[in-house]
């Protein structure tokens, strides 16, 4: 089963459970998370509309437990309204789960669901406020007012804040929940997945059609280890693409790099499977073929690496492990170990490397990171 399946049967279940009337204080759920959740992982096509679905069938429900229980005529207008200014509150910890990956950290995961917990306490209770359904003298159009809403709230109610602490709680622990077992699914997923079939890989791209590629600049990287040296920004600066040829170590180096150009990544043999990287990429970048794999002896390649070279028809293949920098062309392909990239130690050589598409060339250069000043 792959861990996307195991994250929405989790997470639905545990949603549905913690929707049960009663089962929980007020305000304590596992929604924040949830559509916390589907932001940061439900991101292919529009998978996001399983929680969605899942979210309107228990309100639906609720409504009508609510009516038949207790009376309550939830389906009035103000109840509408509530109710709609919520699923804008729901909106916003969605959109914000969208500005989480799944390689953040643990930490960094759990602390976006709190916030997105905070986030749908402070608008819903602010729409409660403005709205004032309940004709409460305490609030008052003013800040006062607003805040008293957000901590005391009206009479014949627990206290906001006890309703504050049960949000923050309750979105902190599931989401903590929820990114645990996903990266412990990640972590166990150890067998790589068979690659869909592949369409045929055309042949090199004609005269004409190369004559016509533009200039470009691209950055190569391996042997990080967890470590990003602010030199980096400088060296990289321009480049159309970033190649990281594995060791990343942690996603921190990954997202660093991401916020100079767009970045594509191979595993290396210390990195952790929760890194969700392949161990081989194939990219193509304006008719430029690249494979990119963490352990490669350009002069005596392995029957494996072989094969996809005989398919995809790189035009250049980067790679890195050994720390030890190599440029050459190899049968008419540009071979690239950019060296090590890691943090500063006793005697070690560390290295990036640049390589240029000009006038229909490749052309590489090793940049030793000792020499750059910023």
């Amino acid at each position: 089963m792959k861990p996307k399946w195991w994250l929405s049967i989790l997470f639905l279940l545990v949603f549905i459970v913690s929707r049960i009337p009663g089962l929980l204080p007020p305000n304590f759920s596992a929604v924040y998370a949830l559509l916390f959740c589907a932001g940061v992982y439900f991101r292919e096509g529009k998978s996001w509309l399983l929680p969605l679905a899942a979210l309107v069938c228990s309100d639906l429900f609720l409504s009508w437990w609510y009516h038949y229980k207790y009376g309550f005529t939830t389906f009035s207008l103000t109840n509408l309204h509530h109710v709609a200014l919520n699923y804008l509150a729901f909106l916003l910890i969605f959109l914000l789960g969208r500005m989480f990956k799944p390689r953040h950290s643990f930490t960094q995961l759990v602390g976006g669901g709190v916030l997105g917990a905070l986030v749908f306490f402070v608008v819903s209770n602010t729409f409660v406020w403005f709205l004032n359904p309940f004709n409460a003298p305490e609030y008052t159009r003013d800040f006062r007012g607003w805040l008293w809403a957000l901590t005391i709230g009206t009479a014949g109610w627990p206290e906001t804040w006890t309703f504050f602490k049960n949000t923050l709680l309750s979105g902190g622990l599931f989401t903590g929940l929820f990114v645990g077992v996903a990266k412990l699914v990640e972590a166990l997923e150890t067998e790589p997945e068979t690659e869909a079939a592949e369409e045929p890989v055309e042949a090199d791209p004609a005269p004409e059609k190369v004559s016509k590629m533009r200039n470009m600049l691209f950055g190569v990287i391996s042997d990080t280890h967890g470590y990003f040296d602010e030199r980096l920004r400088y060296i990289f600066a321009g480049v159309t693409h970033i190649f990281h040829c594995g060791d990343v170590g942690t996603p921190d180096v990954l997202l660093a790099l991401e916020t100079i150009a767009p970045v594509t990544a191979v595993r290396g043999n210390a990195d952790s499977a929760y890194l969700q990287l392949p161990t081989t990429q194939k990219a193509e970048i304006e008719g430029l073929r690249f494979l990119i794999q963490h352990e490669v002896s350009p002069l005596v390649l392995d029957p494996e690496t072989q094969r996809l070279i005989e398919e995809f028809k790189p035009h250049a293949m980067f790679f890195g492990h050994s720390h030890k920098p190599f440029v050459d062309f190899v049968n008419n392909i540009l071979f690239v170990n950019p060296g090590y990239a890691g943090r500063p130690r006793y005697e070690a050589d560390r290295s990036v490397a640049l390589v240029r598409f000009e006038n229909n060339q490749f052309a590489a250069e090793i940049i030793p990171l000792k020499q750059c000043i910023m």
